[in-house]
């Protein structure tokens, strides 16, 4: 049985592409002028040149449009990879272009001994695992994209464009949700350990300092974390619970 259906979209003019994952695989749908007949439905062939980590599960796909021509998309694997495309539609064609590529695991373990992941990362290759990891665009800082993998207790900020780690960001928990506020003072991230942690950006930029605050109240991990749309309260959900932070307010 498919465990995973994760399906994003980009509008390009009057024109939609869908993306979804079905288990392992990645399939791209093209909707032309918005007329339902007018579907084309393929799978991206992206596996066959290496570009995506192979035996892995794709956890998490996001898309940033630029133009009615152009997108970027960010995807993240069960095994800590996250890839970066830039999508352009030529007519009827879809073309993919690859901007970055980074594992969080590996670069984690060039900065820190630490045996047990590094015992994790041995087998990741050998086994499909269905670890968490989430990847997603800044929509306020250029070329920037925040991801985390559940095993590490880090959110990384990465230039996509650089090809650059801006900041590791510790979070002394172990991540499961992760939501941006409008202006990206504010990260809220939901744990594993059924915390709220709430992340205040220092300055204008994610090379400054952050303040981080720490809430309880979940009995079990906080499975989906967003901020409303005045950015002043914070919802969080786990398996049975559903949570209204009044924060920013305060």
């Amino acid at each position: 049985m498919n465990k995973f259906y994760i399906m994003i979209y980009l509008i390009f003019d009057n024109d939609a592409i869908l993306l979804i994952t079905v288990e392992k695989n990645i399939y791209l749908v093209n909707i032309n002028g918005w007329e339902p007949l007018n579907v084309s439905f393929t799978e991206l062939a992206l596996r066959n040149n290496t570009i995506l980590p192979k035996n892995q599960l794709c956890k998490s796909l996001n898309c940033k449009s630029v133009s009615n021509e152009k997108g970027y998309t960010t995807l993240s694997f069960s095994d800590g990879t996250i890839v970066t495309f830039i999508l352009e539609k030529n007519n009827n064609q879809v073309n993919f272009t690859l901007l970055d590529k980074f594992n969080m695991i590996e670069k984690y373990l060039q900065n820190y001994e630490d045996s047990n992941v590094k015992e994790i990362y041995q087998n990741l290759s050998n086994y499909r695992n269905d670890y968490k990891t989430i990847s997603l665009f800044s929509n306020h800082f250029d070329g920037v994209i925040l991801g985390f993998h559940e095993c590490l207790q880090y959110l990384f900020v990465r230039n996509y464009v650089k090809r650059d780690i801006i900041k590791l960001i510790p979070l002394n928990y172990y991540p499961s949700s992760l939501a941006l506020s409008d202006q990206e003072k504010y990260i809220a991230v939901g744990t594993k350990e059924g915390l709220f942690l709430f992340i205040t950006r220092g300055e204008e930029n994610y090379n400054s300092c952050f303040n981080l605050d720490i809430f309880k109240g979940h009995y079990d991990t906080i499975d989906s974390i967003k901020f409303s749309h005045d950015t002043k309260k914070v919802f969080s959900t786990s398996k049975n619970e559903i949570f209204v932070w009044d924060i920013i307010s305060k």
